[in-house]
């Protein structure tokens, strides 16, 4: 049964359940992106699929955290990274992951042991652990920093990690797709992913040359929706 929480009631129920993940010493981080900023910036010019800030943040949080997991030296390690279920984002990074990840240094794609899976959160209990983490980090952020969140300090480690996509970065992106052509719509979207799935199901690899080299390819509408990604690595 659904009703209201008071702060006391809220803060009574996650001190436990806070306590109990502090208990096994998580490392804590966050990667994220203002929203008023990714909408105003980067949507309106993005690739129908690629208009959403849950897949530029799920490659984002791979390439960070393993970035930093590489250098703690720690021999043959190897992270599977799991995800909560976003509509059609599971879907697009199986189409992009392999070519996202081949722009990372050899170091980190070790540590990567394969393509992010995604769960339910209502099933998946670290997820539960990492919405708890979130939701009090949203707060921090919008309530200020000086407002005293004893659930957040169990929650976040003494090593917290954070990375943001920062605005100038959003209008870059929006600047470079503005002049491209690019699939806008959620028809368009579809057919060129069945494009891409069929030529890479060919042996086809994105070709990496001059402009006059790809258009001579007559593959420049898939071209796009690959290169857009390298700013990402």
């Amino acid at each position: 049964e659904s009703r209201q929480w008071r702060g006391g009631e809220k803060n009574e129920k996650f001190t436990p359940l806070a306590t109990v993940i502090r208990r096994f010493t998580p490392a804590s981080f966050e990667f994220s992106v203002s929203r008023v900023a990714f909408d105003k910036l980067y949507k309106p010019h993005a690739p129908y699929g690629l208009g959403r800030p849950h897949f530029l943040c799920t490659f984002g949080i791979v390439s960070m955290v393993s970035q930093f997991l590489a250098s703690t030296e720690l021999p043959d390690l190897k992270v599977e990274f799991i995800f909560d279920r976003q509509d059609g984002v599971s879907t697009d990074m199986s189409h992009f992951f392999e070519y996202m990840s081949e722009n990372l240094p050899d170091f980190q794609k070790r540590i990567i042991k394969a393509e992010p899976g995604y769960e339910d959160d209502k099933d998946f209990l670290p997820l539960q652990a990492a919405d708890m983490l979130a939701w009090h980090l949203r707060r921090e952020h919008e309530d200020g920093i000086f407002q005293p969140m004893p659930v957040l300090d169990l929650l976040r480690s003494e090593m917290h990690y954070i990375q943001r996509i920062e605005p100038s970065m959003l209008a870059r992106w929006g600047e470079h797709d503005k002049l491209e052509v690019v699939p806008k719509t959620k028809s368009e979207w579809k057919a060129a992913l069945a494009d891409a799935r069929d030529l890479v199901d060919s042996g086809f690899k994105v070709p990496h040359g001059t402009t006059e080299e790809i258009h001579r390819a007559r593959l420049e509408h898939l071209w796009k929706l690959y290169q857009f990604h390298q700013g990402l690595s």
